[in-house]
């Protein structure tokens, strides 16, 4: 695949770009304010973050486009992956965290 993403919250977006030339290649669209970018093996998607819109975009690795977008119950920060499929995101203002199914694209469970 040979592609990176980088976070611009910001602008609302995330850049893809060549790792061997590291030009940028594309951007794909998210909503406000994303402060974390995580990459899911198993799926083959990234996932933005939207700290003000409280949502997570899930972006095709591949093609570079926003396959759906997850409502999260609140502001999101910092997410892992467990390497099988699922992502696993604080929820800053509510105090909670939520497990995500990557291939869906929803939010499985939540420790509220």
């Amino acid at each position: 695949m040979n592609k990176g993403f980088i976070s611009n919250g910001r602008g609302n977006n995330v850049t893809i770009f060549d790792m061997k030339t590291l030009k940028a290649t594309g951007t794909a669209t998210t909503e406000m304010n994303h402060d974390d970018i995580t990459y899911d093996r198993v799926s083959s998607r990234v996932f933005a973050f939207n700290g003000r819109s409280s949502s997570a975009p899930a972006i095709d690795a591949k093609t570079g486009k926003v396959v759906a977008t997850i409502p999260l119950p609140g502001k999101p920060e910092f997410a892992v992956t467990d390497g099988k499929g699922k992502i696993y995101n604080n929820i800053e203002d509510t105090n909670e965290i939520v497990e995500i199914d990557a291939a869906t694209a929803k939010v499985t469970k939540s420790t509220r």
